[in-house]
C-alpha cells in the first residue's frame, strides 16, 4: 500500500464535506487516495495540532498487517528524516494510522521540473543515504524506496514515507511476500526481489541508485519499458542503469552503476560505502568549480537560496570595494551598513534572515563584488553550524569564497572568509594560512582574528590561540563575540571562574544573546550550580526556542538524575521545529539519556547509531581532530564496537595537549570497553588538568569504577571540585 501522506496534487487535495471526525481527530481535507483508502490531513483537537492520517476503509487481514507492519517500522526509527508515526487504533470499520504531517513536495513532483544540477541531486540522494544508513544499523530495510515515497519538505530536508513493506532483518527470514506481489514499484526493485529474495541492505542501495539517476538523469531507467518487458530488463539486460545522464557526470554514472548492479555481491555493500562514494563525487564538484573562471557577466546565482534564515557573520567595519576609482554606488554602501549592523547581533531574532536579503541583492546587482561575497561565506558557515548541520551550507561557503577570492585576492576580508570555509570542513591547518595572510592586509579584521584563534585551538597551537584572542581583545573590547571566545578558550583549558566572569560579560554587552546564555550556562553547570544554570536557559528559552539552549538543558537535568525530563530536551533540541536534527552531538545526548531509562536500550542504540553516521563525514574529513576523533570512540564504546573503540582512542592518546574533555571521553571508552587500568591513567591526568570530581562522580557510565579500590588511590589524591556531562560552550 503507497498512499502518500502529503500531496497537492490538485486531483486530490480536497476538503472534506462534512468536517468528519474519526476519533479525536477532525478531517481538514484529502491529500491522498490509494487502493486500501485515503490520507487525510486532519486537526487532533486534544494537542491542537495537524497531523496526517492514512484510513482503511474495510481492511483486509492483508491490508491490516500491513499497516500495523507499517507503524511498527516506523515507531523504531530514530533518525529524523523518516515520518514519525504518532498512533494507530480502529473507529469502527476502519483502521486509521496517525502520522506527523509533512509539506512540501515528493522528488516525483519535483523532478517533473526536469533534471536536477548534479551537486543538487548528490545532496538529496546524500540525505537519503544518510537516513538509511541508520536505518539498516538499527536491523530495518525500507523495501519500497521510490520518489513518491520520498518527500523534500519546506525546509529543504528529504522525509522517507511508508514503511508498510519495510521488516526486520534476520538471518533466517525467508522472502518477503510483498516483494513479489507488485507492492514494491517495479521500476525500482532489484533483480533478486523479482527472482523471490526477500528484501535486504543491498535492495534498498539498488532503488536509490535507480533513484539518483532518474533525479539528475533525462528519465528514470528503463523508463520505455513496463511489465514484463521492464521485469526481463532488470533481470538479464546489458544497458547501464546510468546510460541517460549526461556525458559531464561519468565519475557518477560509475557510482550508480555499482549501487544497481545485478548481481547483489557486486554492487555497494552498505549505505556507508555509498556515501563515501556520494562525498568523493561532491568533492570532484567542488574541485571544478574551485578551477572554473567566473562569468564576468551573470547576474543571477542560482546556488543562493533567496530569504532563508542564516546565521551569519560578525564583522563591522568599513566597506573595501574592489574595482576602478568611479564613485562608489551609495545605495549599495548603505545596504552594506546596514548588513553590518544586523550581522554583528546574528542571534537576534530576525537580523540574519534581513542581511541575508540584502546581501544577496546586492550580490545579483553585482555579482562580483568581494566584500558581499566574502561576508556570505561566513553567513554559510554560521548557518551550518547553527540550528541546521546541512552540508550544503559548506558547498556554498566554499563557492561564496572563491568567487570572493577571484574579484579581489587582497581583500583581507576575502582571505579570512576562504579560512571561514575550509576551517568548518575541519581542515585547521589548511585553513590557517588564509587567516594569517588576511591578518597582514587588515590586523583588525575581526573574521581573521576569530578564525584563527579557532583554528590554532583546533591545532593544538594554544600559544597562537591565546595571543590570537588577547590582540582582539585589545582591539574589540566591547565585541561580544570576542569576549564569549575568551570565555569559551577558558572553558576549555578548566579555567571556569575565569570563563564564568567572561560569559557573563558577553550578557551584559548583549542582553538578548541566547549564545552567551547558553554559554554561561555550560561553565556554572561545571561548577556544580545546576539550579542557577537552569535559570540561565529559562532566561533564554523566554526570548526564544533555541536548540542550543534545550540541548543545555537537557544535560543539566542529566546532571541532577532526571533522565525522563533530559530526554525530552533533548528530543527538542534535535527536532527541525526546536532544534537541529542534524547535530550528531545532540544525538549523543540524547542517546546518553535514554540509555539511563528501563527498556529504552534499543532506541539508545539507534540514537548511537544515528549519532556515529553524522560524525562519520566530519571525522572523514579530519582524522586528526582528537574532539571529534575522541567523541567518535566513546560512542563507538557505547555501541561495543570495542575494536574500533580502542583503535581510535589509541590514535587519540598519540597527540599531544589533550583537553580536560578529551581525555574524560577517553576514560569512558576505556571503561565501556573492559580497559579499567587505561580509563583509571586516563581519569588521573583528567583530574590534574582540572577536570572536578563532581564530574566523574555523576557519569552513571563509571558507577563500577568508582566502586574500584584504586580509585580512592589514583582519582580522589589530585581531583578539584565542580562538575557535568558533556557540555559545549558555543564556538
Amino acid at each position: 500500500m503507497n498512499l502518500e501522506p502529503v500531496l497537492n496534487d490538485a486531483g486530490v487535495d480536497e476538503h472534506t464535506s462534512d468536517s468528519r471526525r474519526l476519533g479525536p481527530f477532525r478531517l481538514l481535507k484529502r491529500i491522498g487516495v490509494g487502493g486500501y483508502g485515503a490520507v487525510y490531513e486532519a486537526l487532533d483537537e486534544r494537542l491542537n495540532r495537524t497531523v496526517a492520517i492514512k484510513i482503511l476503509h474495510d481492511p483486509s487481514p492483508d491490508a491490516r498487517r500491513r499497516m500495523l507492519s507499517e507503524a511498527r517500522a516506523s515507531a523504531g526509527l530514530e533518525h529524523p528524516a523518516f515520518v514519525k508515526v504518532l498512533d494507530v487504533f480502529e473507529s469502527h470499520s476502519e483502521l486509521a494510522l496517525v502520522m506527523e504531517l509533512v509539506r512540501g513536495q515528493t522528488l516525483s513532483a519535483l523532478r517533473e521540473h526536469g533534471p536536477l544540477p548534479l551537486r543538487r541531486g548528490l545532496l538529496l540522494i546524500r540525505q537519503i543515504a544518510v537516513a538509511m544508513a541508520s536505518a539498516h544499523a538499527g536491523g530495518r530495510v525500507h523495501a519500497d524506496l521510490k520518489p513518491a515515497n520520498l518527500m523534500l519538505s519546506d525546509n529543504d530536508q528529504v522525509r522517507i514515507l511508508d514503511f508498510g513493506l519495510a521488516r526486520d532483518l534476520h538471518p533466517d527470514s525467508g522472502p518477503n511476500p510483498d516483494s513479489r506481489d507488485g507492492s514494491g514499484t517495479l521500476a525500482y526493485m532489484a533483480p533478486e526481489l523479482l527472482l523471490g529474495r526477500g528484501p535486504h541492505p543491498g535492495s534498498d542501495i539498488y532503488a536509490l541508485g535507480a533513484i539518483a539517476a532518474e533525479l539528475m538523469g533525462q528519465n528514470r531507467p528503463y523508463a520505455e519499458l513496463d511489465g514484463a518487458r521492464l521485469a526481463h530488463e532488470l533481470i538479464h539486460g546489458r544497458r547501464a542503469p546510468s546510460a541517460q545522464l549526461p556525458e559531464q557526470a561519468g565519475p557518477l554514472r560509475a557510482l550508480i552503476d555499482h549501487m544497481c548492479a545485478r548481481v547483489p555481491e557486486q554492487r555497494c555493500a552498505t549505505m556507508t560505502q555509498v556515501l563515501a562514494g556520494i562525498d568523493e563525487q561532491l568533492n570532484a564538484l567542488r574541485t571544478a568549480s574551485d578551477v572554473r573562471p567566473p562569468a564576468p557577466h551573470r547576474r543571477h546565482w542560482p546556488w543562493l537560496l533567496t530569504g532563508v534564515l542564516v546565521l551569519a557573520a560578525l564583522w563591522l567595519g568599513p566597506l573595501l570595494t574592489s574595482g576602478g576609482t568611479r564613485w562608489p554606488d551609495l545605495s549599495m554602501q548603505s545596504d552594506l551598513d546596514r548588513a553590518e549592523q544586523l550581522l554583528q547581533a546574528f542571534d537576534h531574532q530576525g537580523h540574519v534572515a534581513e542581511a541575508i536579503a540584502l546581501l544577496e541583492s546586492r550580490l545579483t546587482a553585482q555579482p562580483e563584488h568581494a566584500a558581499s561575497a566574502a561576508n556570505l561565506a561566513i553567513a554559510y558557515c554560521l548557518r551550518y553550524a547553527s540550528d541546521d548541520r546541512d552540508e550544503a551550507w559548506l558547498q556554498r561557503a566554499n563557492t561564496a569564497a572563491d568567487i570572493a577570492l577571484r574579484a579581489d585576492p587582497q581583500l583581507a576580508r576575502a582571505q579570512a572568509s576562504k579560512g571561514w570555509a575550509l576551517e568548518f570542513q575541519s581542515r585547521p591547518a589548511e585553513a590557517l594560512p588564509f587567516f594569517q595572510y588576511a591578518l597582514m592586509l587588515d590586523p583588525g579584521d575581526r573574521y581573521a582574528l576569530l578564525g584563527q584563534a579557532r583554528a590554532a585551538a583546533r591545532l593544538g597551537q594554544d600559544t597562537l590561540a591565546a595571543e590570537t584572542l588577547a590582540n582582539a581583545m585589545q582591539r574589540h573590547p566591547k565585541d561580544r563575540v570576542f569576549v564569549d571566545a575568551l570565555g569559551t578558550w577558558h572553558f576549555s583549558h578548566a579555567r571556569y571562574v575565569e570563563a564564568e566572569s567572561a560569559f557573563r560579560q558577553a550578557i551584559a554587552l548583549d542582553p538578548l544573546s541566547v549564545v552567551s546564555r547558553s554559554n554561561l550556562n555550560a561553565v556554572l553547570l561545571r561548577r556544580d550550580r545546576p539550579e542557577e544554570a537552569l535559570a540561565v536557559l529559562q532566561d533564554g528559552l523566554r526570548l526564544r526556542p533555541d536548540g542550543r539552549l534545550y540541548s543545555n538543558l537537557g544535560t543539566v537535568l542529566y546532571a541532577l538524575g532526571r533522565y525522563a525530563e533530559a530526554t525530552d530536551a533533548y528530543r527538542a533540541a534535535v527536532s527541525a521545529e526546536r532544534g537541529s536534527p542534524n547535530d550528531y552531538l545532540r544525538w549523543a545526548n540524547l542517546a546518553d539519556a535514554l540509555r539511563q531509562l528501563p527498556g529504552r536500550e534499543q532506541d539508545a542504540l539507534a540514537a548511537y547509531r544515528t549519532t556515529v553516521s553524522l560524525l562519520a563525514p566530519l571525522l572523514a574529513r579530519n582524522a586528526e581532530d582528537v574532539t571529534l576523533a575522541s567523541r567518535s570512540a566513546l560512542y563507538r564504546a557505547k555501541l561495543q564496537d570495542c575494536d574500533a573503540s580502542k583503535q581510535t582512542a589509541a590514535t587519540v592518546r598519540a597527540q599531544p595537549n589533550l583537553s580536560v574533555d578529551v581525555r574524560f571521553r577517553l576514560a569512558q571508552a576505556a571503561e565501556l570497553c573492559g580497559a579499567r587500568e587505561q580509563a583509571l591513567a586516563d581519569l588521573v591526568l583528567a583530574s590534574t588538568q582540572g577536570l572536578p570530581l563532581k564530574t566523574i562522580a555523576q557519569e552513571p557510565e563509571l558507577l563500577a569504577l568508582r566502586r574500584d579500590p584504586r580509585y580512592q588511590t589514583h582519582i580522589l589524591a589530585t581531583f578539584s571540585p565542580s562538575a557535568s556531562n558533556e557540555v559545549r560552550p558555543n564556538e
